[in-house]
């Protein structure tokens, strides 16, 4: 995620009240860079000004108030807000939140943790609801897990069609958070982000049709409540008040419904559904199964049931026995979730549900809501029923140094997986402290710094007068590492050196053969050079062979790794049983490629023994083979040198 970060969505109408609750408790989080636009599409004149009073009293940048050019139907107005924001941000990421949501504290920092990990997937999560409807109150809180799942579209599409009403892990815009460019996609297919009549599952489907798999946070983000106020829930229990009238006015002529199989019947459900087949009929898209008209029947008769008013529950229960539909001799709520086994239950596997408090005071039943969160379960149902694989996020792998570890697409310096980041800064981290014996007051140079992959683990064990500067070609690691590495740890430094390498630097100014260390002479106890000369031609290497003994101090050591070609790896890689196989390039180097040498170079170890030797440093034998070339005994992957700097 980019330092702009992420933009929060907030459109209301004629709520200013719980406008200005959802922006509270956006501005009360601790993650940075988060910006808010709050679109005010309000009738009236009086909520408007009270709104935007709040806004410029609040004197927080974060923060612009918006007014569409006039009052919008809600697709429209959802649309043109978002549009806004694409606009006037360069942030990559933007999330909805309506009036009638609210952030729990700190949940915006950990959703901000994963789209960091996985800039390029939608992100949805749970919301907990209070069900301030009529007195009592209800808080429902669903089971949750806190782990991470990467989740088939297909899968979601077929829940659908299958009428499993599942909403927790469908991206429908106002629960989850959405990178710029897939919005950008959604406007260049369909010509906008939102369409009436429910903008939220038009999105969730148009959404679901264009990508193969989205992530989904097991853990409620939002608490949604002020159902009194809600279009949709008043739709849900049959009783209109005036957010519904307004709803339908904005309709115009487009009827309810107008796409799913039974228009005449009016249920939250149903609006679903409409979306589903509009989307489907729209993009005739293979991946949307045909509806099951007994299980849509069925969950029409479960929303047909809730109506609170007698005389419209009964009409719509008159339309539904026309469609076919008998009723059994009890409609019961069903679990969205499949039965679980007894040894599941008994393995701490929990039936994915929702608890149900009662408060006598909404007020107290939202603040139970926002901060007394239903214990976390070991396992939950849902997991089997959204069939998604879970994935690790960096906070489980790497504790107190997960705000250190960057998102996969920025791992250029070795494998792009958490698991392996982990491991290689174990790996070396051992190296540096056992085999190099570093102390924690000394000066230490890393020649290739990358994204800080050999370098997390240090930053709780060097401190002043100790230093650690890290030099690299590539400038998107140099940012990270100081963003992230520097401003927590100030002992530790990074800088952009603008080499040209035909892979990570093709423009740089200066040749690898010419370009001087910017450290004075003696600066340093140790110096690491990791997949550096492994991808470098001769002239090269023995420039910067000369430079680490010119920073080293007498006595001060250094640490490179090589892919040295000696009798035992010559024969390994005649057999076949290299992993890199290579050939002789010229002289004493091999490379893998000979159209592209720097793909992988290796040298021969008498060359690298007598270069060491020509620039003061002398090698610790034994010498740490690594398995690259097959061997069945080894320290690391590539061979690594361990060489003193002789005293003057």
């Amino acid at each position: 995620m980019s330092e702009d970060g992420l933009v929060v969505v907030i459109p209301t109408r004629n709520r200013a009240d719980l406008a200005i609750s959802a922006l509270k408790s956006v501005l009360s989080q601790s993650a940075p860079a988060i910006q808010v636009f709050i679109s005010d599409n309000s009738t009236n004149n009086d909520f408007r000004s009270h709104l935007r009073e709040f806004c410029d009293g609040a004197r927080d940048k974060r923060v612009r108030y918006l007014t569409p050019p006039e009052p919008l139907p809600m697709a429209k107005h959802w649309d043109w807000v978002l549009q806004q924001a694409l606009s006037l941000s360069e942030a990559d990421h933007f999330s909805f939140l309506t009036d009638r949501m609210l952030f729990k504290p700190n949940a915006i920092e950990e959703l901000i943790g994963v789209i960091t990990a996985y800039p390029d997937k939608i992100l949805t999560y749970m919301h907990d609801i209070v069900d301030d409807f009529t007195v009592p109150a209800v808080v429902r809180q669903y089971t949750w897990t806190g782990n991470l799942y990467e989740v088939p579209t297909t899968r979601l599409l077929e829940m659908s069609a299958q009428s499993i009403m599942y909403d927790s892990c469908l991206p429908r815009m106002l629960n989850c958070i959405v990178p710029r460019d897939i919005l950008r996609a959604i406007q260049e297919r369909f010509g906008s982000i939102f369409s009436p009549i429910a903008p939220d599952w038009n999105f969730c489907y148009r959404a679901l049709e264009m990508e193969q798999s989205i992530l989904f946070h097991d853990k409620a983000a939002l608490v949604h409540h002020a159902q009194d106020r809600s279009n949709g829930q008043s739709a849900h229990y049959g009783i209109t008040n005036e957010s519904y009238r307004s709803f339908i006015r904005d309709l115009g002529a487009l009827p309810l419904n107008f796409a799913a199989p039974f228009p005449e019947i009016i249920t939250v459900w149903n609006a679903i559904v409409s979306e589903y087949c509009h989307t489907k009929q729209a993009t005739q898209s293979p991946k949307f199964p045909e509806v099951n008209l007994d299980n849509y029947k069925r969950a029409l008769a479960l929303g047909v049931a809730a109506i609170r008013d007698p005389q419209r529950r009964a009409q719509m229960e008159v339309l539904l026995s026309a469609r076919g539909w008998k009723a059994p001799e009890s409609v019961e709520p069903s679990s969205p979730a499949p039965p679980a086994a007894t040894e599941e239950i008994a393995s701490g596997i929990d039936s994915f549900s929702a608890n149900s408090l009662e408060f006598q005071d909404a007020a107290e039943a939202l603040d139970y809501a926002l901060h007394q969160p239903r214990p976390k379960s070991g396992g939950s149902t849902h997991e089997t029923l959204i069939q998604g694989v879970r994935k690790p996020l960096p906070r489980e792998l790497f504790g107190r140094y997960a705000s250190l570890i960057p998102p996969l697409d920025l791992m250029h310096d070795g494998p792009a997986g958490y698991q392996e980041f982990k491991d290689s800064g174990e790996e070396f981290f051992g190296y540096y402290t056992g085999l190099c014996r570093l102390k924690p007051d000394e000066k230490m140079l890393d020649v290739g710094s990358g994204v800080g992959r050999k370098t997390f683990l240090l930053t709780d064990y060097i401190h002043e007068p100790g230093r650690y500067e890290g030099i690299d070609v590539v400038k998107a690691g140099i940012d990270w590492c100081t963003e992230r590495i520097t401003r927590t740890n100030p002992c530790f430094r990074f800088q952009l050196v603008d080499v040209y390498n035909r892979y990570y630097n093709p423009a740089g100014r200066f040749k690898a053969a010419d370009y001087k260390f910017p450290f004075a002479r003696d600066s340093f106890d140790l110096v690491v050079l990791a997949s550096v000369f492994t991808h470098m031609l001769p002239e090269d290497v023995e420039n910067y062979l000369a430079e680490v003994s010119r920073v080293l101090q007498p006595g001060g050591r250094c640490l490179i790794s090589f892919f040295l070609l000696n009798p035992e790896s010559r024969k390994l890689i005649e057999s076949g049983r290299s992993s890199i196989p290579m050939s002789l390039l010229s002289g004493p180097c091999w490379t893998h490629n000979p159209d592209a040498p720097e793909t992988a170079t290796g040298y021969e170890e008498a060359f690298v023994v007598s270069l060491c030797a020509k620039y003061s440093l002398e090698i610790a034998l034994p010498i740490q083979y690594g398995s690259w070339c097959g061997r069945s005994e080894f320290l690391s992957y590539q061979d690594l040198v361990l060489a003193f700097k002789r005293p003057r």
